[in-house]
C-alpha cells in the first residue's frame, strides 16, 4: 500500500459533496469542479453542470487559501491554479 501526505477538503459547486484532495506539494484532485478539454487550448472553464457559480467560487477560494498550485479535472488536462476564470 502506498501512503502520500494530502488532506480532503470539502469543495461544494458541482455537487453539494464534492470534496477534493490536495497534496502537501499543492496539487488538488478536484474532479468535476473544473474541467480543461475546450479545443485550441481555450480552457480551463467552469464546469457545465453545477449548483450554481457561487458555491463553485467559493471551493476555488478555498483553494487559493491552501496553497494550490495544480489543478488535475476529472475531464481535460491538468492546469496550473492561476487559470481558472476567477
Amino acid at each position: 500500500m502506498t501512503h502520500f501526505d494530502a488532506r480532503v477538503l470539502p469543495t461544494p459547486g458541482h455537487t453539494a459533496g464534492s470534496l477534493t484532495v490536495v497534496t502537501a506539494s499543492g496539487q488538488a484532485f478536484v474532479g468535476d469542479l473544473a474541467v480543461n478539454y475546450l479545443p485550441g487550448g481555450r480552457g480551463p472553464f467552469w464546469p457545465p453542470f453545477g449548483e450554481s457559480r457561487r458555491p463553485i467560487r467559493d471551493s476555488w477560494q478555498t483553494l487559493r487559501n491552501q496553497g494550490v498550485t495544480t489543478i488535475y479535472p476529472a475531464h481535460g488536462r491538468p492546469f496550473k491554479f492561476e487559470k481558472l476564470p476567477l
